[in-house]
């Protein structure tokens, strides 16, 4: 039976570091990767830099506070 999904090789290993990592540090890893600093994306998520800062602690956020995040961080949002 063949795979409905394929992915290159390197691609699993991502997946699986993923899988395996926090929302927290994931936020944090994504948000370094886009060379950002904690105060520009909560000025690009209209949050204050304290709820980042707690956020990437592992502390709890709201749901709201997240898709911010997560909308701030889409590669279709433009900042600079």
């Amino acid at each position: 039976m063949e795979a409905f999904l394929t992915f290159p090789k390197d691609t699993k290993s991502t997946i699986g570091i993923l899988l395996t990592t926090s929302f927290s540090d994931l936020i944090f890893c994504i948000r370094n990767e886009l060379s950002m600093t904690q105060e520009k994306l909560a000025e690009i998520s209209a949050l204050e830099p304290r709820t980042i800062q707690r956020l990437e602690r592992g502390n709890s956020v709201s749901k709201k506070t997240l898709l911010k995040i997560v909308i701030a961080l889409s590669p279709y949002t433009p900042y600079q």
